[in-house]
């Protein structure tokens, strides 16, 4: 603590910057975080299953499905979910206020990192962009798993650094640690492992070539090896049950020989001719998604800002014979993941560049303080550069749009939905493209009303005398919809009619009942 308390009398202007940034990062993750965030079947899965540890004690063993199908992440984030949705005592918005928190740890980070490879200049500039950047806000702002990875990532970049720098091996149980939340929070993460990898390899030829003692570092390499294995471990255990027959060994073994999946990400795709292409796409698609805010224009002239600046930098370090273990880091970091990235079949979504999204930021971090450095002219040019980047980032910002205000809207819903059910049992449905019905069913559920599920097996059982129906489907008419729970609470206890029909901001809610009732 006196070493921090010293630290900020001696770079007192440097501090007041980074808590201003850091206010700004919370004001943008954190103002109506209720009304912006999302609330859909995804976020309702997983408030389901992090309610039930919570008063049941259920232990966890597999996480979040993922796009493939039959692939299940680790439980890491159930396990973190579950102490913010008991301290709002179950409501939704609690793990949501847990993203956004780790969003201004991320911001920290990317500071910490800017500041440790290049200088404070550069990790002020670099906290500052990613503070602001549209992308980065939108995703720091509702509960889902893959959002946390930035966050994770970086610290597991810091840790390797660390080893490298200090040769401090104690700092390998961090890279273990951190790697195996990583993958828990998204498979990508394993596009770290090369880099990783190839630090750990580095580091041995290191110590080889000084003729240093191996011991220590093995033995800490090993225990580092242990921490993640123990993280990882429930996803074994989950496997080894005789029941589940090894699913995730088996989905992991159809995906990475090209077996046909469903999901946005099917396979990885070997063809270089394609991949050239793809390369050149994602590349771009890295530094326009999360510097610039989706502004086509700027593709290129980002790309050759980023190659030429990347290069010369190198030379520099090269001419100077300094280690500068920062950018190496960062340099294999870009390259493996955008190669990595490239190898996917489909769109490339936002979230899929969650383990890449701080290199942007900090490679024009980079750009901008050694532009600052240099003389007058370029100083000022860096601070144009500068506020242009923040100019487009506000320009764009997600707060500046109205909230989508889902879980509200949901909640309004359910009320509705309990308040004519005269607290009779009831079945429920949901008629949507683009959504599942977990959000309005957890709802129910901790609002004791859960509805009955409707059993092919015991029909005339779980069929009650009333239906509501949701529909978030612009053309709706839920009278002889093909959706099974419609569909058999007409069929087995006659013809239903519409008794009740309600709107919600452009969502229909209808009430069924049996016409022999009416």
């Amino acid at each position: 603590m006196k070493k921090i308390l010293d630290w900020i009398l001696k770079n007192e202007i440097e501090f007041a910057i980074l808590v201003l940034i850091l206010a700004i990062a919370a004001f943008l993750r954190l103002w109506r975080i209720s009304e912006y965030m999302t609330f859909l079947g995804d976020e309702g899965r997983d408030a389901i299953v992090v309610k039930s540890l919570i008063t049941k004690g259920h232990i966890l063993f597999i996480g979040p499905v993922t796009s493939v199908g039959n692939m299940y992440l680790g439980p890491l984030y159930y396990y973190m979910m579950a102490p913010f949705l008991a301290i709002w005592r179950l409501d939704p918005v609690g793990p949501a206020v847990m993203v956004a928190l780790i969003g201004i740890a991320t911001v920290f980070l990317v500071y910490l990192c800017g500041r440790l490879f290049f200088s404070k200049e550069a990790g002020l500039f670099t906290a500052s962009l990613y503070a602001v950047a549209p992308v980065v806000i939108s995703y720091s702002r509702f509960s889902w798993n893959p959002n946390p990875m930035p966050f994770f990532a970086l610290l597991t970049v810091l840790f390797l650094f660390w080893t490298l720098k200090t040769k401090n091996y104690l700092w390998l149980l961090g890279v273990g640690v951190s790697f195996a939340f990583v993958l828990q929070m998204h498979y990508l993460g394993a596009l770290l492992i090369p880099l990783l990898a190839g630090g750990w390899i580095f580091l041995l030829w290191e110590l080889i070539g000084k003729k240093r003692p191996l011991k220590k570092f093995f033995l800490f390499s090993l225990f580092s090896f242990l921490s993640f294995s123990i993280l990882m471990s429930p996803l074994l255990i989950f496997d080894l049950n005789p029941n589940h027959k090894f699913l995730n060994f088996n989905a992991f073994k159809s995906f990475f020989v090209g077996a046909k999946l469903t999901g946005a990400v099917s396979a990885t795709n070997l063809n270089f001719s394609f991949n050239l292409a793809k390369i050149y796409s994602t590349f771009g698609d890295l530094f326009v998604r999360f510097l610039v805010a989706k502004e086509e224009i700027w593709r290129f002239p980002l790309i050759i800002l980023a190659c030429f600046s990347l290069i010369g930098f190198g030379f520099l370090i090269f001419k100077k014979k300094k280690n500068n273990y920062g950018y190496f880091i960062i340099l294999a970091w870009l390259v493996v993941g955008v190669l990595g990235l490239s190898f996917l079949k489909g769109e490339i979504f936002d979230h899929y560049f969650g383990v890449l999204n701080p290199l942007p930021y900090l490679i024009m971090g980079m750009i901008l303080w050694v532009l600052w450095r240099t003389n007058s002219f370029l100083r000022t040019l860096a601070v144009f550069a500068f506020c242009f980047l923040l100019f487009i980032n506000f320009k764009h910002s997600p707060l500046a749009l109205e909230p989508n205000n889902q879980l509200g809207r949901t909640k309004s819903i359910v009320r509705q939905i309990i308040k004519s059910s005269d607290n009779k049992p009831i079945n429920f449905a949901l008629i949507a493209q683009n959504n599942y019905d977990d959000a309005y069913r957890y709802l129910l559920d901790i609002w004791g009303h859960n509805p009955v599920v409707i059993d092919d097996q015991h029909l005339d059982a779980t069929i009650t005398d009333q239906l509501f129906v949701v529909c978030e489907d612009q053309i709706c008419k839920p009278l002889g919809y093909s959706k099974w729970e419609v569909a058999s609470f007409s069929k087995e206890k006659g013809f239903a009619v519409i008794e009740d029909n309600l709107q919600f901001d452009g969502i229909k809610l209808f009430k069924l009942v049996h016409g022999k009732s009416v």
